[in-house]
């Protein structure tokens, strides 16, 4: 039983280290190559997603027949346009939009599924998507 546990111990060993070093093969390559390193930007904006009111910027547009019934809106599947901005308060400057759709996944539970794209119109980060 000793050996099997040390042979076992030395095979994780032996994996780690040659990741480790595959890992350090590539990295170098890239250097090489001229592949420069990424470039970090750090992200500050407000998300509103708004449901209800005159001027909704998400709206329901599919449900299952018991959606209503559910605890957890089940079924449920919006479709968004919302703002992004510097700022907490919905008026603040825009920089942007997020757009895609959303719903509701757990029947039980809340779960939710999502898919949005943020496209900033303004500020430093124009055109990023």
């Amino acid at each position: 039983m000793a050996k099997t546990i040390i042979a076992i111990l030395a095979i994780l060993y032996l994996a780690v280290v040659g990741r480790t070093h595959d890992f350090e093969a590539w990295s170098q390559g890239l250097r090489l190559t001229g592949i420069k390193s990424e470039q970090v930007t750090d992200l500050h904006f407000y998300f509103h997603d708004t449901v209800s009111g005159t001027d909704p910027t998400a709206v329901r547009v599919a449900q299952a027949t018991g959606t209503d019934r559910s605890p957890t809106l089940f079924g449920m599947v919006m479709m968004a346009d919302d703002p992004l901005t510097e700022g907490p308060d919905p008026t603040s400057n825009v920089v942007g939009r997020a757009q895609g759709i959303y719903g509701s996944a757990g029947q039980n539970e809340v779960g939710l599924i999502m898919s949005m794209s943020f496209a900033f119109t303004n500020g430093s980060t124009t055109g990023a998507r």
